[in-house]
């Protein structure tokens, strides 16, 4: 679990992040990124986004099937909102 000080710097990275996405893409995107300590065996992770809580765990359940089914997933390519 992030201090209060990770929170806000994560705050930060968020905002970077969204602009970031909206020059590379040309309009605004939704992110979900989860953060996870490398070496825990118990790993508590932390995320970020800017989207609703509910799509990101769709975002994820998507992403996870395609990983696991071993799909190619293009990065240009949208999400789930």
């Amino acid at each position: 679990m992030a201090t209060l000080q990770q929170e806000r710097e994560l705050r930060e990275v968020a905002k970077i992040l969204t602009k970031k996405l909206r020059r590379i893409y040309g309009e605004d995107m939704g992110f979900f990124l989860v953060v996870t300590p490398f070496k825990q065996n118990d790993p508590v992770s932390d995320y970020i986004s800017n989207i609703h809580r509910e799509s990101g765990i769709a975002a994820l359940r998507d992403t996870a099937a395609r990983l696991e089914s071993r799909e190619t997933i293009p990065a240009s390519m949208g999400g789930v909102q």
